[in-house]
């Protein structure tokens, strides 16, 4: 009894720890959203912008009453039904063409080369082949960036097979595994939620809706297989956790293993599972569980050793440990021309000052991150009003540069590229207007779902938010990127899915007997962060409204016309 006791009382204090972690964070991005907008000009450079949460309101009061009219059709109803499994499943897969469909679209007439790490990558892969081996030496890309070498060792296998050059084929493949993503987060969504198919249909709209994914398929790099198979872990361990099948135990370990290689950010996802999976097996006392944690142990040392082997034995050149990750930190917690903790040079300056002496470049960082963390201490409100800005500047861009990556599209003068339109002075304010109030409407269902979560919601959501805290720490002191944030973003989609229908067809019920609880987690953080961001700090989140239309007006009223 007291074993049945102590277990208990763990997962019951580590569900409220996340549960109240999460809703700190999504109070925080559903004020922002509501107050601030960023966005950035073709520089890469981030203007706050002042929002107006009026809109939003009103906004997502449109949506729901169409959700309510809709729901009230004897079609959508029916398809709901246990008998129309069938069906459902064929309007799934109709989602899911679609929203394969708008990707190839995007990447077939956009037709963009890959520029910077992308084009370093595949430069380095294809060095490889022809025997160049620059970018392996001292000072060259992959001898300072090594973790690329998994992307860079899968592109030289998938290049070698399509031909080198040939980037459609990339990006259509991009195409495919966004629909991996979508269909995996749309089952994952199914097991949060077992009691109704909605949300896992709301998912599959958002992901035709929200199309900067379908951008970054454009992109000739590791981001959205890495994710694609990053879900696809998750919901393997979700599967192994029920069914305790040893297939789905592997599948997640290789899932996770491609991820990684493909891009190691995904790491955060791998800590994620782990850490789920460890507290199921305490939860659910059953040891095979622990089967998972083993095999992602050795998916981890693969992932750290495998590649660096590859290629000291296809180049005979031992790359080493490359610039210092504490020199990203470091970075991450400077000013720059950009906005606050983005790019500024520090991590590749560092490392060439240290000689290419990774130790040295350690010792560098360290160094500068024990200086900024002095000023900081000294300096309380610089602290908040940094921290306050690099956060906003990383989670707040509704379209989370993708926009920004289809840029070079303006120096390309086909007059019928559908894609290029989207560039245009009108056409491009259109769409940061629809993916603002979009963006505000995801998160705001997020938090929604965690006022609402009670005994009965079931532990799943767990790990998707182990996930979206993980980012959040992480990108609270590594360099500052929007970009960088979206897959956690659309992570929140199966919670903000669940949490429009427990809004609309749940509520009653849930405020009769959880009044008084449901308000205090709703009102109390916005109102917590209402304080914080009334004053001069505040100003300072919204105060280049007009700076950044004049930056517009002069980057894009020369299109087309």
């Amino acid at each position: 009894m007291e074993n049945i006791n102590h277990e208990g009382f763990i997962s019951k204090t580590f569900n409220i720890i996340i549960s109240f972690l999460s809703l700190i964070i999504l109070a925080f991005f559903v004020y922002i959203s509501a107050t601030v907008t960023c966005l950035v000009d073709s520089n890469e450079k981030t203007y706050f912008m002042k929002d107006n949460v009026f809109i939003h309101v009103i906004f997502t009061g449109v949506i729901l009453a169409i959700m309510v009219f809709l729901g009230r059709f004897s079609f959508f109803q029916d398809l709901l039904k246990e008998k129309n499994k069938k069906n459902l499943s064929k309007v799934k897969n109709i989602m899911l063409a679609i929203i394969f469909l708008m990707s190839a679209l995007f990447v077939y007439f956009s037709r963009l080369s890959p520029v910077s790490d992308q084009a370093f990558v595949q430069l380095a892969a294809y060095g490889l082949r022809s025997k160049n081996y620059s970018f392996f030496m001292e000072g060259g890309y992959i001898h300072t960036y090594p973790n690329q070498m998994g992307l860079m060792l899968f592109s030289y296998v998938f290049f070698s097979i399509f031909g080198f050059g040939n980037f459609l084929a990339f990006q259509i493949m991009n195409a495919l595994f966004l629909v991996l993503f979508y269909k995996r987060l749309s089952d994952i969504t199914g097991f949060i939620y077992e009691e109704n198919a909605t949300p896992q249909l709301m998912v599959l709209l958002f992901g035709i809706l929200f199309y900067p994914l379908h951008i970054y398929c454009t992109f000739v790099y590791g981001t959205i297989p890495g994710l694609a198979l990053s879900v696809s872990a998750i919901y393997h361990a979700l599967k192994f956790e029920k069914d305790k099948f040893i297939k789905n135990c592997i599948l997640s370990a290789l899932s996770i293993l491609a991820a990684m290689l493909l891009k190691s950010n995904y790491l955060i996802f791998f800590i994620a599972i782990f850490i789920y999976i460890v507290m199921a097996a305490i939860r659910n006392k059953k040891a095979i569980l622990l089967a998972l944690p083993a095999l992602f142990v050795v998916a981890f040392l693969i992932q750290a050793k495998v590649p660096s082997l590859i290629v000291r034995q296809m180049t005979g050149i031992d790359v080493g440990k490359g610039a210092s990750t504490y020199s990203w930190i470091a970075m991450g917690l400077q000013d720059s021309d950009l906005a606050e903790g983005w790019y500024n040079g520090f991590n590749t300056d560092s490392y060439e000052q240290s000689g290419y002496n990774p130790d040295i470049n350690k010792k560098m960082a360290t160094d500068a991150i024990k200086e900024r963390l002095e000023y900081f201490s000294e300096n309380p409100y610089d602290c908040l009003e940094f921290f306050s800005r690099k956060l906003s500047s990383e989670w707040n861009d509704p379209s989370y540069e993708a926009l920004w990556i289809i840029r070079p599209l303006q120096e390309i003068r086909y007059e019928n590229n559908p894609v290029r339109k989207l560039l245009t002075y009108n056409n491009y304010f259109l769409q940061i207007g629809f993916l603002n109030w979009l963006q505000f409407f995801i998160l705001l269902g997020c938090l929604l779902f965690l006022v609402f979560k009670n005994k009965n919601t079931g532990n799943c959501f767990e790990i998707l938010a182990i996930t979206i805290i993980g980012g959040f720490l992480f990108h609270i002191m590594w360099e500052a990127k929007s970009q960088y944030t979206l897959p956690y973003f659309v992570l929140m989609l199966p919670m903000a899915a669940i949490g429009y229908h427990k809004l609309l067809f749940d509520s009653k019920e849930l405020f009769k007997k959880n009044r008084l609880r449901i308000f205090l987690r709703l009102v109390l953080p916005l109102l917590f962060f209402y304080l914080i961001y009334s004053g001069t700090i505040g100003k300072n989140l919204t105060s280049d409204n007009a700076s950044y239309t004049e930056a517009m007006q002069r980057e894009l009223e020369a299109d087309i016309r």
